[in-house]
């Protein structure tokens, strides 16, 4: 039985198909780049939210990272899964803000 694509799930796996879209995507497909940040974006949603504890906050944050990928993606160098990278990408940005919602706190 084939295992359906769950992009909430937190379990690690190496998807060549995000391989392919990662290449495609860096040729110039507009259509590969948009499969692979929407077969993400839950999963990265899911992850801000889980830290941010605000849907709203999470919702802004995950349109900034999406960005973020999207900028960095040519200087993806293919050590890790793409999904990997995209984890690292999550994580920083989020402490990021909140560090600075936490700053924001204090400060008032």
């Amino acid at each position: 039985m084939r295992e359906l694509f769950n992009p909430t799930s937190e379990k690690g796996h190496y998807d060549q198909k995000d391989d392919l879209l990662v290449t495609a995507a860096l040729s110039g497909n507009q259509q590969a780049l948009e499969e692979l940040i929407s077969r993400h974006q839950g999963w990265i949603h899911n992850i801000a939210v889980r830290m941010l504890w605000n849907p709203q906050d999470a919702q802004d944050t995950t349109q900034e990272i999406l960005l973020k990928i999207v900028t960095y993606l040519s200087s993806f160098r293919r050590e890790s899964a793409f999904r990997t990278r995209a984890y690292r990408i999550v994580c920083n940005h989020v402490l990021n803000c909140r560090r600075r919602i936490w700053s924001a706190t204090l400060k008032n």
